[in-house]
């Protein structure tokens, strides 16, 4: 198993990013294909784009929104979403 993926805010985000997919924490991986897939950090809420991560590139640059609220227009939506799916809303 290779080294655990940190947030920017230190936490476990994944346990592993492959070729393969991405290894959540405690779980089998998952492959993302989509540029739709994200990865959301379970304690400070920054959400990354999966394939971005998949494809080598820096939590930098595969960051969509820090967790405030912040992020740009054309992904208020996608965010709002995330959210309401990790605040356990329909």
């Amino acid at each position: 198993m290779g080294d655990a993926i940190l947030c920017m805010c230190g936490a476990v985000l994944v346990d592993e990013v492959t070729k393969d997919g991405v290894v959540p924490i405690g779980g089998d991986p998952i492959v993302f294909r989509r540029d739709t897939d994200y990865i959301v950090c379970a304690d400070c809420h920054r959400v990354y784009k999966a394939k971005m991560l998949l494809d080598g590139m820096s939590l930098t640059r595969s960051l969509v929104a820090d967790g405030s609220g912040d992020a740009p227009p054309d992904d208020h939506d996608a965010i709002a979403k995330l959210e309401q799916l990790v605040e356990g809303e329909d």
